[in-house]
């Protein structure tokens, strides 16, 4: 659900964005964030809100900074080079390192003219403000820096910088004011307002808010992230929709198989044991008829010699009648 204009906090974009791009405000707020932040002094600030930096080809990624600020140099120093990005999306947060370290990369890309050396590369910091625990240990700040492995107290400084500030951290040991902005920049009000510059800030914050430009661009950023939680929504159903289908195809095919195999072999067997004992009366029939058959040959057989003896056995008494006759 997007809230209404005069309901958002200072972790919100549109008024992050707003706040950070107007002229007069945005210097002295991103000055002041990063002072509280990096606990030192920044020189004058240059701010670019919503910075979009383009890969060098079409197919390649690009990156929208939420706040790209650059920091006036001296004659001795360059400035340092800043990204500060709120961030609620607390379902991509595996992904943070990847994010950040290629946030890194395009801003030393941009930076750097042909011709000149490595170490004309300035500081990049990117700082990452979270209303949810990015790497699950309950602070409230995380500080990244590259290191060596093998000898971690080994001094190796390419000048990028990464920070996390987490709004729902532990506060314990954290300087005061640092806990008062994270505090503030989650529920942007003058309760939360501790502090002059904090207070300074909610004026800020509550006059740009009734501006007519802001509250007319609000209308179009409302409709345009309605149209998009619209459409991701659409999406979303009709992805779900498919994924679904084809689970549900899936899940029917492998359920049909099984079932199919199951009712195959009962099926099978039932028809085998029908066929088998139709077949095997039909080779009993076929068997004992044979038998049968062969039985009474032998019957025949037996029935004809009986015969023959019989009529051999008559003609030899007739010999003998004869015989005692003309005796």
């Amino acid at each position: 659900m997007v809230k209404k204009l005069d309901d958002m906090n200072l972790i919100d974009d549109f008024l992050f964005w707003t706040l950070l791009s107007d002229e007069e405000y945005g210097p002295e707020v991103a000055k002041y964030l990063l002072e509280t932040i990096l606990r030192r002094t920044v020189r004058t600030v240059k701010v670019h809100p919503q910075r979009t930096i383009y890969g060098e080809d079409k197919d390649l990624h690009g990156v929208r900074l939420d706040a790209y600020i650059e920091e006036d140099g001296t004659d001795l120093v360059s400035g340092d080079l800043y990204d500060i990005e709120p961030d609620q999306n607390s379902s991509t947060k595996n992904n943070l390192p990847y994010r950040t370290r290629f946030y890194h990369a395009i801003m030393d890309s941009s930076c750097l003219r042909a011709g000149e050396d490595y170490t004309e590369l300035k500081q990049t910091y990117i700082i990452m403000i979270t209303p949810y625990d990015p790497f699950d240990r309950n602070r409230m700040v995380y500080t990244v820096r590259n290191s060596c492995v093998e000898v971690p107290d080994l001094s190796y400084n390419d000048g990028a910088f990464t920070i996390y500030l987490n709004i729902g951290g532990t506060a314990d040991g954290m300087p005061e004011d640092l806990v008062n902005l994270l505090r503030y920049m989650k529920n942007s009000n003058r309760e939360n307002a501790i502090g002059e510059p904090l207070t300074e800030i909610q004026k800020m914050v509550e006059e740009v808010k009734q501006r007519k430009g802001v509250r007319k661009a609000y209308m179009k950023f409302y409709e345009y992230v309605k149209y998009e939680t619209d459409e991701a929504r659409k999406k979303g159903w009709e992805e779900g929709l498919e994924k679904g289908l084809k689970e549900g195809r899936e899940e029917g095919l492998t359920k049909g198989r099984e079932e199919g195999l199951t009712k195959g072999r009962e099926e099978g067997l039932t028809k085998g044991w029908e066929e088998g004992l139709e077949k095997g009366r039909e080779e009993g029939l076929e068997k004992g008829l044979k038998e049968g058959r062969e039985e009474e040959r032998q019957n025949t057989l037996r029935e004809k010699q009986r015969a023959d003896l019989a009529q051999q056995r008559i003609k030899e008494l007739e010999k003998e009648i004869e015989r005692l006759k003309k005796a």
